[in-house]
């Protein structure tokens, strides 16, 4: 992996740090839907300007770990490991790479969705009601997959310019 790949991975980790800091302070409403729409556009992008599978884990598992200190939350590494994790494993198995509205949609969508369950399963393995768990899923989790749809609709349309844009 060269420097430029690199580079882009810092950008990338101090990018999503600032806006999931951002989404905390501002909680309820402003978290799912930075989280959905903005962090999704920039994961996604990510991929698109490296093209290598394993980036946006490493941007996941990175974030977590400055959001972990950050919030001192010892879930976050685990939480943004699993975001990331999710789009490589969707781009390894359809053998995709960023290239149609399908792909983009449904691998925003699976990330978000299979990190809000990841998170609500470890809330409840560590005490949180399981009504709680339900109520919050429902009303909040399935709507925020939803905002998925621009972010990624986004990375696919900016893919090109900034691709040339990072990498030259």
């Amino acid at each position: 992996m060269n420097s430029r790949y690199i580079a882009v991975i810092v950008v990338f980790v101090a990018i999503i740090s600032v806006c999931s800091a951002f989404a905390h302070m501002i909680a309820w409403v402003g978290h799912p839907t930075i989280g959905a729409i903005v962090v999704t556009f920039l994961y996604l992008t990510s991929y698109g300007i490296t093209d290598k599978l394993g980036v946006p884990t490493v941007i996941g598992l990175l974030v977590g770990i400055i959001n972990g200190f950050i919030f001192g939350s010892p879930l976050s590494p685990v939480v943004h490991l699993v975001r990331g994790g999710i789009f490589d494993l969707y781009f390894f198995l359809s053998h995709h790479k960023l290239c149609c509205k399908k792909c983009v949609v449904t691998s925003g969508m699976l990330s978000f969705y299979g990190t809000m369950i990841v998170i609500f399963a470890l809330y409840t393995f560590f005490g949180l009601p399981f009504t709680s768990w339900w109520i919050w899923f429902i009303v909040v989790g399935i709507p925020s997959t939803l905002l998925t749809v621009p972010g990624s609709l986004l990375a696919l349309k900016y893919r090109q310019t900034l691709r040339k844009i990072a990498l030259g």
